[in-house]
């Protein structure tokens, strides 16, 4: 008989990253004979990640809520200049994450358990995302034992950008799709009281890739001005992670709401859990891997090209073949009149590449991905 295993969840990453690792996390704690530990940073995270395990029928989990001492913050901050709680917290509560039989995470930070001394169990990643950007397949992700990915595209790259071997990269399905798609009604909510066509622009938060500063203004004015589309405003939540609830400039964005005609969300659980996605008829955007979550269901896109990349042949871009790709937004209402008038150009290519992506979206991709780990961890014990 085989003992009972405990499965480490390092749930670290921030709630915008819960979605592809929480459904897993529920079907692996249903399995007979398996327990599961989840480290988190604050008791905040700990309500939040039971609240959506219990959406997902989940078994009973343990918590670990990795409280850092003053010491260790110091530290860290001097000898790294690390401030941000993930690396201290994975410092301090090492000795305990490592007694696990595995660690699982959606992020990447937990790997510096593998550089300390001692021991270390096997360590597991699910890639919080399905998008093309390079940093997507970055060196850290050698230090994995499992990777478990959304489709063949991101196994392609990951082997051919040498950070995994073909037998310990393992496709499941896109798991934040087969989750929403399980909780969700059956059609998208109804955010606006009105029939106008509705456009989402969903801008990257890292500057030297994002066409927000360049663009967002201008954007908002242009649709308002139109007065023929709704608007949704959503850039990446990590767009204004660090900026104060009443700073001046998150102020003066939220201002340019409009009741049934303008929705500014700067970083609630909807820019992250599909809502927008789904309710969208168009997306704008740049280099977000939620294009992907978009094209699940086809539909017209426009790429905002705001540092003037050079991007045909480079598969950091590969899902601008999506749409339209624009080099600013001086004509942004007649790039989307084009759009939504030659969709039938880029539908085929959508499908396509959500097919790559997502290996086919299969709707039990959690369940998939909890049965691989498994799997794994029953032949690395013989």
């Amino acid at each position: 008989m085989r003992r009972p295993l405990n499965i480490g969840v390092s749930l670290i990453g921030g709630r915008h990253q819960y979605l592809h690792i929480v459904p897993v996390v529920a079907a692996l704690s249903r399995k007979p004979g398996v327990g599961v530990t989840i480290f988190v940073l604050s008791q905040e995270e700990q309500t939040h990640a039971e609240a959506m395990l219990a959406s997902f029928d989940a078994a009973p989990c343990t918590f670990v809520i990795m409280e850092i001492s003053r010491w260790m913050r110091a530290l860290t901050a001097r000898l790294m200049g690390i401030s941000h709680p993930k690396l201290p917290a994975l410092l301090q509560w090492a000795r305990a994450m490592r007694r696990c039989d595995a660690i699982l995470t959606s992020e990447r930070t937990t790997t510096v358990l593998k550089s300390l001394p001692g021991a270390c169990p096997a360590l597991i990643h699910i890639p919080h995302g399905a998008g093309d950007r390079a940093k997507g397949f970055e060196k850290r992700i050698k230090c994995f034992d499992l990777v478990i990915v959304a489709g063949p595209k991101d196994k392609r790259r990951m082997i051919d950008a040498g950070v995994v071997r073909p037998d310990n990269c393992l496709v499941s399905g896109y798991i934040k799709l087969a989750a929403v798609q399980k909780r969700a009604t059956l059609s998208p909510p109804r955010l606006f009281d009105n029939d106008r066509k509705t456009i989402l622009y969903n801008a990257h938060f890292a500057p030297a890739l994002s066409s927000w500063d360049a663009c967002a203004s201008a954007l908002i004015k242009a649709v308002k001005q139109d007065g023929r589309y709704n608007l949704i405003v959503a850039p990446h939540v990590r767009m204004f992670e660090n900026e104060p609830l009443h700073s001046a400039s998150r102020s003066a964005l939220e201002q340019l709401a409009e009741k049934d005609r303008v929705i500014i969300d700067l970083g609630s659980e909807r820019c992250s859990d599909m809502t927008y996605t789904n309710a969208a008829d168009l997306y704008i955007g740049d280099v977000s891997s939620q294009v992907y979550e978009f094209a699940a269901h086809p539909r017209p896109c426009i790429f905002i090209n705001a540092h003037h990349q050079d991007w045909e042949n480079d598969p950091d871009y590969a899902m601008w073949r999506f749409g339209a790709v624009i080099e600013g937004v001086d004509d942004i209402i007649a790039a989307i009149d084009r759009s939504f008038a030659t969709f039938s150009d880029f539908e085929d290519i959508q499908r396509q590449a959500i097919l790559d992506a997502f290996n086919g979206a299969p709707d039990n991709a959690p369940e998939i991905a909890a049965d691989q780990i498994l799997d794994f961890m029953h032949h690395q014990a013989g």
